[in-house]
């Protein structure tokens, strides 16, 4: 199952509304699995993936391979264009 995952932090302004982005784009598809994770408290996770600012957003294909990676607000067809 492809995955988005969405790294944010706490004192991020524009990452609850890249939350409902994501929310609102998952429940369109229900192939798509969504996973927020706060980057402050999983670092290794979010180094793992090469997070440097928030919010981010990562698509994983169905193997855990990353086929996308958007720094900032990003917008729904942007994402829906890789899926």
């Amino acid at each position: 199952m492809t995955e988005i995952l969405q790294f944010s932090t706490p004192s991020c302004g524009q990452c609850p509304q890249q939350a409902e982005i994501l929310q609102s784009l998952a429940a369109d598809r229900p192939d798509v699995q969504f996973e927020k994770i706060d980057a402050t408290e999983a670092t290794a996770k979010a180094n793992e993936y090469g997070v440097r600012s928030v919010p981010s957003t990562i698509v994983l294909d169905d193997d855990g391979t990353v086929i996308s990676k958007f720094d900032g607000l990003t917008q729904a067809n942007a994402i829906e264009n890789v899926l």
